[in-house]
């Protein structure tokens, strides 16, 4: 094992010391449980850039036709 792994082995078992698992299960669990909380965060950001984009794209297109209508008009 290369020194590079052993730090990380040892910083993993410090990290599982620390937050008192009992078992690899339990830690397991957390894991997967913190790792679909990030899903959700990306999800949600994800929608939230949607909505500004077609917002924007919106009013872009309101401001072109107001300057259409009133190139034609005049």
């Amino acid at each position: 094992m290369t020194q590079e792994n052993k730090g990380t082995k040892n910083k993993a078992f410090e990290f599982y010391e620390k937050h008192g698992f009992r078992d690899g299960d339990e830690f397991i669990d957390w894991l997967e449980a913190e790792r679909d909380m990030g899903t959700k965060i990306r999800l949600k950001s994800r929608k939230q850039t949607q909505n500004i984009i077609f917002t924007m794209l919106g009013i872009l297109y309101v401001v072109v036709s107001i300057l259409c209508i009133l190139q034609f008009k005049s």
